[in-house]
């Protein structure tokens, strides 16, 4: 039984006035969920000290959450045991802070936040258990897309990618940190003025990581300074999956910039890496073709001073891809800064511009400072052999830049308290009796799928609505073969307005369903798995979930798996069939920071009446009245069905790809940081679409893999190897599913396969 608390300013770790909730030992997963659905403002969560095996991804979707362990080694969250979720812990609102906790072995990133304001980490520890691994999830602390970043005295250690990674995002402070055992340590990608101070990074492949990379939505990330940092021994074998860009970066550096813009490295200890302690390249040293045309791959404006080296020599070989600095090296010896601008004009000895020069000085080292400018450039393209026309000369680096501003991150506002009703408010509303829909009922989270009278037979919710409309889609998510009725339900004398993109806007007081059953073998009809309902109300759509048992379907929070056999035409398929928990359905309900239906779109309803196949959906509704706005019908959007065998391949493939993935794969939702947009609109060449497409933060989802689609080989595309996947950290879709759908497999197989053959390398 969890315990309330009401508290103010006069506790420490409290900003403003909290909800406090103390949780027990006792079915801890099941009251942090219970906790987390029914905040309604600022709240802190207090874990209780223990080690708790978690079965499901851990979502925070509401502002205002501390959530608060008894310490990194006390209090210990393990997902070792996972069965939904790609990730261990994910945010998606402002406000939120992870303390004095531990998360272990989770199978993807261990805690991920997008998308939100004033993100803190503070004494959190995050580690793989079976230690270095390329199956280890790919970042232990990962905020992306995010504003106001504080990242401190954290521990991290096992991560197949970066141990703190903060990407696409501005205002961040990473201090006094210990980030170890991680191919990167610490990487800053494409973000905006960061401090990254304080911090113990050893024992990576490399230690600290500013990149600016191409094809994302964020793009020149500008302002980091490194400083007061021990950086030492990061010469661990590279153990990423192949297919990453972090796989190309071999071990034995102690920071990393490429493409990297306004960054200051200084006053830090540098210490025995094997190739360079600093090293400074163009975009160009990863050997993969650039097709970004906004994306400038030089490094620019930076200073290196003031640092303290200490090196010797090393064995260099490595299993990384990016080869030519090791080729270059390995006759040179480990220098303590290393620079190649690839094409910058210094192999002629013209320095840079003023503006955008590499200014190194007032460095030390134990053997005397070392640097090296490779010119890994067309006009000197000596390698593989090792040696050649390298500078030593400083001379074009003579130069200084005023110190960059530190960072300072805004004071917090108050969250608004959301009023929350009372059991009697909801007994009254959910039970009173009608002879059509309960519209009393819409306004609350009632306990049984009857409260709400949507049909006529409240033990059958595939027909016979009261006063609803039965509608379908000409494409449909695949769920593990399950069949699916939806209708829509309106308060009287309300209508639908049109709109040509985005879901249609259905009134405030609609209801909108969606059962789900299965084909069982041996079953004469199919079995009622659950009933989804999407609510709107005044603030926004609010998702509900109920189970079926019994001929009842129960308001069902925290969701559930279940194993069942469904009947496939003559095959019998064994699923873990996922009832999400209320949380997870903002996963893929979700543009511009609200929860909104997905099928109810143009695109996807205007198709033949499930009536008269002779007639338009569409029009149907608007003879009824049920819509206003509606355009002639040759104006209306409209995907081919991806079954139809009689449209395009090409077609076909895209409208598969809208249904099942462009609704986290766009712009505005929650896959936008990967910069992989996988709606209709686009042309199958275009890199939005994946074509010759590097990943972004897939970790093993690559499969070893190096572009998301490769036309003529989707046994090397990475799009198509995850739709086949059924590993938590690997598939996508990431949720509702739990075995591949083979026949949307195919197509988008065939699709990719029957593309011009294009060599991505070039």
């Amino acid at each position: 039984m969890k315990t309330l608390l009401f508290l103010c300013t006069f506790l420490p770790f409290l900003s403003q006035a909290q909800q406090v909730v103390v949780l027990h030992p006792e079915n801890l997963e099941a009251e942090l969920n219970s906790t987390l659905e029914s905040m309604n403002g600022a709240t802190t969560v207090i874990l209780p000290a223990g080690r708790f095996e978690l079965s499901n991804e851990l979502i925070i979707d509401r502002p205002g959450l501390i959530l608060k362990g008894q310490g990194a080694n006390k209090t210990i969250l393990s997902f070792a045991k996972q069965k939904a979720g790609p990730q261990g812990i994910i945010a998606t609102k402002d406000q939120v802070t992870f303390e004095d906790f531990a998360v272990e072995d989770s199978f993807g990133n261990a805690i991920k936040v997008i998308g939100a304001k004033h993100v803190t980490f503070r004494r959190v520890k995050v580690s793989w258990t079976r230690g270095k691994s390329e199956k280890n999830g790919a970042y232990g602390l990962y905020p992306v897309l995010s504003e106001h970043i504080l990242i401190e005295d954290c521990d991290v250690s096992g991560a197949s990618d970066a141990g703190i990674y903060v990407g696409q995002s501005k205002n961040i402070i990473v201090r006094n940190n210990h980030a170890h055992d991680n191919v990167a340590g610490i990487e800053i990608e494409n973000s905006n003025d960061a401090d990254v101070y304080g911090n113990l990074v050893e024992g990576n492949t490399a230690g600290i990581l500013i990149f600016n990379l191409p094809d994302l939505v964020k793009k020149d990330g500008v302002g980091t300074r490194i400083y007061r940092n021990n950086i030492r021994e990061n010469n661990t074998k590279n153990f990423s999956m192949k297919g990453t860009i972090i796989n190309l970066v071999p071990k034995g550096m102690g920071v990393f910039m490429m493409a990297a813009q306004g960054t200051e490295v200084f006053d830090n200890d540098i210490e025995w890496h094997a190739l360079a302690g600093v090293a400074i390249s163009n975009y160009a040293i990863s050997q993969r073709t650039i097709r970004d045309p906004q994306y400038d791959p030089m490094p620019k404006r930076i200073y290196v001073h003031a640092n303290r080296f200490k090196s010797r020599r090393f064995s260099l070989p490595d299993g990384s891809e990016m080869n030519l600095i090791i080729k270059v090296l390995s006759g040179l010896g480990p220098k303590d800064v290393v620079f190649d601008g690839i094409d910058d004009g210094t192999y002629v000895g013209t320095p840079p511009t003023s503006e955008n020069r590499i200014c190194i000085g007032n460095n030390t080292s134990n053997r005397g400072f070392k640097f090296a400018n490779l010119h890994l450039d067309n006009q000197r393209r000596y390698f593989p052999f090792p040696g050649g026309p390298v500078t030593r000369s400083l001379k074009n680096h003579e130069c200084a830049y005023p110190s960059r501003v530190e960072v300072a991150l805004p004071a917090t506002e108050p969250l608004p308290v959301v009023s929350i009703p009372t059991p009697s408010e909801i007994l009254r509303a959910c039970k009173t009796t009608t002879n059509g829909v309960n519209w009393q009922a819409v306004d609350f989270d009632c306990p049984d799928l009857a409260d709400f009278n949507l049909f006529a037979d409240n033990s059958d919710p595939t027909r016979n609505p009261n006063n609803g409309t039965k509608y379908s889609l000409n494409n449909q998510l695949f769920t593990d073969y399950a069949l699916k009725d939806r209708f829509i339900f309106m308060p009287p004398g309300t209508s639908i307005n049109y709109r040509e993109k985005y879901a249609l806007d259905l009134p405030v007081g609609s209801v909108i369903t969606k059962t789900f059953s299965i084909n069982e073998p041996g079953q004469a009809t199919p079995t009622l798995i659950e009933t989804r309902m999407l609510v709107r109300r005044s603030t926004g759509w609010v998702p509900l979930n109920y189970t079926w048992s019994n001929g009842e379907a129960k308001l069902d929070r925290a969701g559930s798996v279940k194993k069942k056999v469904v009947q496939v035409n003559a095959e019998k398929i064994a699923i873990d069939y996922h009832v999400p928990n209320l949380r997870q359905c903002s996963s893929c309900h979700f543009v511009n920071n609200q929860i909104v239906p997905i099928g109810l779109q143009a695109q996807f309803l205007n198709r033949p009446s499930l009536d008269d196949e002779k007639i338009n959906q569409l029009e149907v509704w608007n003879s009824k009245k049920i819509i206003a706005g509606l355009p002639a019908q040759a104006n209306i959007p409209r995907l081919v069905s991806w079954d139809d065998l009689t449209e395009s391949v090409d077609e076909r493939a895209k409208a598969y790809l809208e249904i099942n993935c462009a609704h986290c794969h766009n712009a505005k939702g929650n896959a936008r940081s990967t910069g992989l947009f996988l709606q209709s609109k686009f042309a199958s060449d275009s890199v939005e679409m994946g074509h010759c497409k590097t990943p972004v933060a897939a970790g093993i989802g690559t499969g070893g893999h190096s572009y998301d689609v490769v036309p003529g080989k989707a046994s090397k595309s990475i799009l198509f190897h995850r739709m086949s996947q059924s590993h938590l950290a690997v598939k996508m879709p990431q949720l509702g599913r739990s075995v591949s759908h083979r026949e949307g497999n195919a197509l988008i197989e065939q699709w990719i396969n029957e593309m011009p053959a294009v060599d991505c390398a070039k």
